[in-house]
């Protein structure tokens, strides 16, 4: 007897409901307030490309993924919006994330120097987030001498 796993669990996505999300979260945010649209980990498992698909037509500010091979994957999907890696990208694969055009999140000053070589190798400016920790101990520069 044969019980294969999709015959077991499943998920059933109502793409309504989460551009009705979208929709009331950038509407609790403000009108003047940028909203990305946080797709790591093939969305929650909800399907990235199917949720992408879905939000496109809502205008989000851009999308969030964890790792860069999650963004160049929205980028093989055709997203041109900004794609910011919330996670620190590691040291071999900036290149790749410079290539497909992700946000990087910037977390120490090596990280900050590799993603600067990178665009001078590329003769363009790439775009990055500076991360701040501001407790958690993740990752980021430390709250406490970010002014220095």
């Amino acid at each position: 007897m044969s019980n294969p796993l999709e015959s077991r669990a499943w998920i059933d996505v109502d793409l309504d409901a989460v551009r009705h999300n979208f929709t009331a979260v950038r509407r609790l945010a403000g009108p003047d307030r940028a909203v990305i649209a946080v797709v790591k980990a093939d969305a929650y498992g909800l399907g990235a490309e199917r949720v992408v698909r879905a939000l496109e037509p809502l205008d989000p500010w851009g999308y969030g993924v964890a790792a860069v091979a999650e963004g160049t994957a929205l980028r093989a999907y055709g997203v041109r919006r900004p794609i910011l890696l919330t996670a620190p990208a590691p040291p071999q694969c900036i290149e790749e994330a410079a290539a497909a055009r992700l946000t990087l999140s910037v977390s120490d000053l090596h990280t900050l120097d590799l993603w600067a070589r990178a665009a001078e190798r590329r003769g363009e400016p790439l775009d990055f987030h500076v991360e701040i920790d501001t407790g958690m101990g993740r990752a980021g520069f430390d709250w406490r001498t970010t002014a220095d």
